[in-house]
């Protein structure tokens, strides 16, 4: 039951650090350079 809880809690934090993280470059205008870096990163592998 910990190590679930654990995953579960940890799940939460990431996304809403995600959320937080992708509005937060949004409101910078950076969007484009979310794209364009994630583009380049899935090019790469």
């Amino acid at each position: 039951m910990v190590l679930w809880a654990s995953i579960t809690l940890f799940a939460l934090f990431a996304l809403f650090a995600l959320v937080i993280f992708m509005g937060w470059m949004a409101d910078e205008g950076q969007t484009r350079g979310i794209i364009i870096l994630f583009t380049l990163d899935t090019d790469r592998v």
